[in-house]
C-alpha cells in the first residue's frame, strides 16, 4: 500500500502492484488521479508490503511479516520505464 498526503494534509492509502528494480520501487499509475496529485503536492510517501500471513483463530490474531519504508516518490517517464522490464 502506498500512502500519500493531500494538500489539506489528509492521508490517502492505495493498494497497488509494484516491482523492485535498480534499488527503486516502481508502481503503475493512471495518468491522473489522487495519487499523482498528492505526490506532486508532497512527494513524501510511505509504502507497506505484507508478506506471509497465518490466521490464529484461537488467539483472535494474525501472525504476519511486513515491512514499511519511507521515502520520496516521483513520476518516471519512457526511458526509465523501459529499464524496469
Amino acid at each position: 500500500m502506498l500512502s500519500t498526503v493531500n494538500e489539506n494534509r489528509y492521508t490517502y492509502g492505495i493498494p497497488l502492484s509494484y516491482v523492485y528494480s535498480n534499488d527503486s520501487i516502481y508502481f503503475h499509475s493512471a495518468v491522473e488521479g489522487y495519487k499523482l496529485e498528492n505526490i506532486k503536492n508532497n512527494d513524501k510517501v510511505s509504502f507497506c508490503v505484507v508478506g506471509q500471513t497465518d490466521v490464529l483463530p484461537d488467539k483472535f490474531s494474525t501472525k504476519y511479516e511486513s515491512v514499511i519504508i519511507f521515502g520520496r516518490a516521483k513520476e518516471v517517464f519512457e526511458d526509465e520505464k523501459k529499464k524496469t522490464h
